[in-house]
């Protein structure tokens, strides 16, 4: 049965290098969310399709990034730096995996790493996700987040707050399931070879995430998101952003309460003020399960938002290079 999971991920910020105070390495510890400026595609009020914008948003991308200071911050949720990213020419070896003995590579108490991967992965096309909150016990288990059915919505974000009657869920991704490969990760040549598997998403992702083949068997996946051209049951993937105006100003991640939505699932809401850890895994039927997405989209919307459903990054050449305003 199709499911929406809120999904909680770090929500720190990323700020700059302390030594280079306009730009941000490649990410070795604990992942946090980057605030970034990069051209991309969005969907605007009518529905309709615009393409090559400069858009703002809320998202992971652990390769490194300049980064530009911002003017104004009104409070704590709204972000304290704009990064842009980019791709070195020389992309490092060595893989994130080792920062958790359990094998829990989203573990937030990561500190030590190798070069971080990046999950969910907005860029290049179709959403993807991959691995993260997929198995525990050192990849000998998995969990609900390995079997989600074609319609499944995924809220990728992160609790604001503790207590319940003042905490709220910053969104940064809606990840709609719309297919996924199946792979064994004692066996990657399948995934590797498979062609929605590009080299460059094989050296950011899944090389960071199994630079070798693990030694147990287990089945996870690799999920593709729907997108505009291909939806699922009318839903596409996207990440709340902001066409970018000159100076660039920064906004908060969408906030959600529970209380926000009229839509129930089997009677039950799917979203909880104050969740920290553990995914929450709602049941609805498609109706109920788009229905909710339309609310999600609204609300993102009623904040300011349009939904960026691609987002590119420059190569080290292009750093340069301005960005279309």
């Amino acid at each position: 049965m199709q499911k929406i999971v809120q999904f909680t991920h770090p929500g720190a910020e990323h700020g700059p290098d302390s030594q280079a105070r306009s730009h941000k390495s490649w990410n070795y510890g604990a992942h946090r969310r980057k605030f970034m400026r990069a051209t991309g595609d969005y969907v605007d009020a009518q529905n309709k399709m615009i393409q090559g914008e400069s858009l703002l948003f809320w998202g992971e991308w652990e390769p490194p990034s300049d980064v530009e200071c911002l003017a104004k911050r009104p409070d704590q949720f709204y972000p304290r730096w704009l990064h842009h990213p980019y791709l070195p020419a020389v992309i490092p070896t060595g893989a994130a995996f080792g920062c958790s003995p359990a094998g829990n590579i989203c573990d937030p108490k990561c500190t030590e790493a190798g070069p971080q991967n990046t999950d969910p992965f907005v860029f290049e096309g179709a959403f993807k996700y991959f691995v993260c909150k997929q198995a525990r016990g050192n990849f000998t288990k998995t969990t609900s987040m390995a079997t989600l059915e074609a319609g499944s919505v995924i809220l990728f974000g992160s609790t604001a707050g503790r207590e319940r009657k003042d905490a709220f869920f910053q969104l940064d991704t809606v990840f709609v399931v719309k297919d996924w490969i199946e792979y064994d990760p004692s066996n990657l040549k399948s995934v590797r070879s498979h062609p929605e598997v590009s080299s460059l998403y094989d050296q950011l992702v899944l090389s960071k995430v199994f630079p070798e083949p693990v030694g147990t068997s287990i089945k996870l996946r690799l999920y593709r998101g729907a997108t505009l051209s291909d939806p699922v049951n009318g839903m596409y993937s996207f990440s709340p952003a902001r066409v970018c105006t000159a100076p660039a100003v920064g906004f908060q991640r969408v906030k959600l309460r529970a209380s926000d939505f009229k839509t129930k699932l089997n009677g039950s809401e799917f979203l909880t003020n104050n969740l920290q850890s553990a995914p929450k895994y709602t049941k609805g039927s498609t109706d109920e399960i788009t229905s909710a997405w339309l609310e999600i989209r609204e609300a993102s919307r009623s904040q300011g938002c349009v939904e960026g459903v691609r987002f590119s990054f420059r190569s080290e050449a292009e750093r340069g290079t301005s960005i279309p305003s």
